[in-house]
C-alpha cells in the first residue's frame, strides 16, 4: 500500500504572507520547467520536492488558491 503526504499550506503559500495567492503563483511561474541544479530553479516553488518546478506543483497551487 502507499501512503501519499501532500504539502502543508505553509510550504504552498511560497512566500510567507498567510495567503495562496497570486504572488505565490508569480514565485512559481517564475521557476517553472526548471529543475534542481539549474540557475532559475526556486526550491520553495517546488512544492512537492521531487526537485522540479512542474504541472504537479501547479496543480498543487491551483487546489489552494485563494486560501
Amino acid at each position: 500500500f502507499t501512503v501519499t503526504v501532500l504539502p502543508s499550506f505553509e510550504l504552498i503559500d511560497t512566500d510567507g504572507d498567510g495567503e495562496i495567492n497570486g504572488l505565490d503563483l508569480g514565485r512559481l511561474g517564475a521557476a517553472f520547467g526548471t529543475r534542481r541544479g539549474d540557475a532559475d530553479f526556486d526550491p520553495k516553488a517546488d512544492l512537492n520536492g521531487d526537485g522540479s518546478v512542474d504541472g504537479t506543483d501547479l496543480a498543487l497551487l491551483a487546489a489552494n488558491f485563494g486560501k
